[in-house]
This record gives C-alpha cells, sequence and structure tokens, in this order.
C-alpha cells in the first residue's frame, strides 16, 4: 500500500514539474509574441510614412525638372534680348 501511494505521489509530481516550466514558458512565448506584433505595427506605421515622404518627393523632383526646363528658356530668352540691346558676344 505505501509503495502505490508513493507511486501515485510521484505520478503526481512528475507532471506538476513538468507542467510549471511548460507554463513559464508559454507565458513568456505569448509576451515575446505581442512585443514582436508591437514591433511589425511600428514598422508597418513607418512603411507608409516612408512611402508618403518617396511620393512627396517625386512630386517635388518633377516640379524641380520643371522649373528647370523653364529656367532654361527664361536663360535663352535673357541671352537673346542681351543680344538684341548689346549685340552679339
Amino acid at each position: 500500500m505505501a509503495d502505490l501511494k508513493q507511486v501515485l505521489s510521484v505520478s503526481k509530481d512528475v507532471p506538476t514539474v513538468l507542467v510549471i516550466p511548460a507554463f513559464i514558458w508559454i507565458v513568456k512565448l505569448e509576451s515575446s509574441n505581442a512585443v514582436r506584433d508591437v514591433k511589425i505595427a511600428q514598422l508597418q506605421e513607418q512603411v507608409t510614412d516612408l512611402r508618403q515622404v518617396n511620393a512627396s518627393i517625386g512630386t517635388i523632383n518633377v516640379s524641380v525638372g520643371s522649373l528647370q526646363t523653364k529656367m532654361g528658356e527664361v536663360d535663352k530668352k535673357v541671352d537673346k534680348i542681351y543680344d538684341a540691346l548689346m549685340g552679339p558676344r
């Protein structure tokens, strides 16, 4: 009878010893997953912001290109006016 009690006691102790570390591991894993999810959300927000900035830069580049073209036209007109007023160079 004492052997049966010992066997039952050990059979209860072994799962208990295994369950506690498993529970701790699961909690740690869940917290790690939560931290990872927050980081992913932050990175996705940064990617969205960077895409908006990139689109703005593209618009600015188009505007700069247009201004360069207009500046070239103005430069040619100024040269023509200079030549008309002062004579050819």
